[in-house]
């Protein structure tokens, strides 16, 4: 999984020796650092597609695999190796608010839930998939892959090859 905006932002912050001691949960106390932060302004375009859609949104994520450390199901329907590139893009209003509903959602869907009961909501996930995506945002914003932090862009190439990895066990 590799991202923009909030989530890399998070990767930047967490602190080094406290990853050492409690792992993936470093990330966490660095998210909360980071819940304010201002929104990315972006357009995305999927695909071989030169059409732009303009978003704003906290974080933009691109994954082919669903579970984040610590079992969380973020992208349900992402799988290592069906040659698609799964893109959610993650907003929030409201707050503290607007980040439990969110957190509500994620784990409503990672219990198989995916249509959202309530007719208000402050936190969203808008899923999409392509082979490829490419990202332009207004400001230079934090990237990370697979946690790590790679420096600011304001432009992102994201792709995905089909059985470019392969597993074998004895």
């Amino acid at each position: 999984i590799g991202g923009l905006g909030f989530d890399a932002a998070m990767v930047s912050g967490a602190d080094d020796e406290l990853k050492a001691r409690i792992g993936w949960v470093a990330y966490f106390v660095a998210g909360v650092q980071h819940l304010t932060g201002r929104k990315i302004h972006a357009t995305i375009e999927m695909g071989d597609s030169a059409r732009s859609e303009p978003f704003t949104a906290r974080t933009v994520l691109f994954a082919n695999c669903g579970r984040l450390p610590g079992g969380v199901v973020l992208f349900p329907d992402a799988q290592l190796d069906d040659g698609w590139l799964d893109i959610a893009s993650i907003d929030t209003r409201g707050g503290l608010i607007g980040w439990a509903d969110l957190l509500r959602k994620v784990t409503l869907q990672g219990i198989g839930i995916r249509k959202d009961v309530l007719p208000y909501s402050t936190g969203s996930i808008e899923f999409r998939r392509a082979r490829s995506v490419v990202v332009r945002t207004e400001e230079p914003e934090h990237v990370q892959v697979d946690g790590d932090l790679v420096g600011f862009a304001t432009t992102i190439h994201v792709r995905v090859e089909k059985s470019g990895l392969v597993v074998r066990t004895a």
